[in-house]
């Protein structure tokens, strides 16, 4: 008797989506920029699938230490670049295990969490008060991605407008109290939608500007064709756009040059 094929990526699809209300851009040192989490709902999601922690889920800390870097520089009372000697940056690192329970077995993922301790900026030195906390969040964070928390955005799907908005629709009609008036406002937005694209794909003037109205549509409405409570909305307009948008390109270049 042939057993049932396993399904390896089972709870990473449970948990890889990401609510946009949760998150907020930041920008860090050197001009990096990239989309952080609120951890809270990270703690959340964790124990809508494992359980409570310290029952279904938790941590242990294995060890934590401060790492000096280079030394301090800051200015003096001339406003001239000074480099402390005796003092040097520090960087709390902290490294812990994550259990969780699934099923009837016990899994568990090591990971590593940082912050700045000591560190200057346009204030001066710094010193962090709290960065055994700082790095525990850190840690738990990167811990959790390893099982597919959050995989959205660390695989950068964030990026897209499409995707974002795809989640949002999604979010806000779980959310709902009145979910069939959620669902009946959604596919009017989207039936607007179609209706404002197809006016601009008629009276567009070039070959190229066809082109990119009908491929921006298309990209959007195929996002929204994966929400169920809307995607035969969203397949009826991909098809007019498309239709519009051939229409369109064989008049335009029936035009003599």
């Amino acid at each position: 008797m042939k057993s049932e094929p396993k399904d390896n990526l089972s709870l990473w699809s449970k948990v890889k989506t990401t609510d946009p209300e949760y998150t907020k851009q930041y920008k860090g040192a050197g001009g990096f920029s990239g989309t952080s989490i609120n951890f809270t709902y990270q703690i959340h999601k964790a124990t809508e699938m494992f359980g409570p922690v310290g029952i279904g889920w938790g941590w242990e800390i294995v060890s934590e230490r401060i790492e000096e870097g280079h030394p301090v520089t800051g200015k003096n009372d001339e406003g001239k670049s000074v480099v402390h000697e005796n003092m040097m940056t520090k960087v709390h690192t902290m490294h812990i295990k994550l259990w969780y329970t699934l099923g009837d077995k016990r899994g568990e993922v090591e990971h590593f969490g940082h912050t700045p301790f000591v560190y200057t900026n346009k204030f001066g030195v710094q010193m962090e008060a709290e960065p055994s906390k700082k790095s525990l969040t850190d840690a738990i964070s990167k811990a959790l991605s390893m099982l597919g928390f959050s995989a959205d955005i660390r695989m950068g799907e964030f990026d897209d407008q499409n995707y974002l908005e795809q989640v949002r629709v999604e979010s806000s009609i779980k959310k709902a109290e009145d979910k069939e008036g959620e669902i009946i406002s959604r596919r009017d937005e989207l039936s607007d939608y179609v209706k404002r694209h197809l006016g601009t794909i008629q009276s567009a003037q070039a070959v190229h500007e066809v082109h990119s109205i009908s491929k921006s549509a298309e990209r959007h409405l195929q996002r929204q064709a994966q929400i169920p409570q809307i995607k035969s909305v969203a397949e009826k307009g991909l098809r007019a756009i498309t239709t519009e948008a051939q229409k369109r390109l064989k008049e335009l270049e029936a035009v003599p040059a």
